[in-house]
């Protein structure tokens, strides 16, 4: 998760909060707070924080241009 402030600046990168298989058991709401520091004019802590997921794949898209060239 990217949080960014009103200038389009990174101020958090990282997990939403700090238990991934039970919303019952979370503890810390680490991207709630980043949200609630930067309203407050402060900067978020943590910064950043380790985040679980799947990567995201992408394709290789070839691009063929108005001559049929590949570019």
């Amino acid at each position: 998760m990217f949080l960014l402030d009103k200038n389009r600046v990174v101020k958090y990168i990282g997990a939403i909060d700090d238990n991934v298989d039970s919303p019952a058991d979370v503890k810390e709401k680490y991207l709630e707070d980043a949200i609630a520091a930067l309203e407050s004019g402060k900067t978020p802590s943590p910064e950043t924080t380790k985040a679980i997921g799947c990567g995201i794949k992408v394709k290789k898209v070839v691009l063929y241009n108005i001559n049929n060239n590949i570019s």
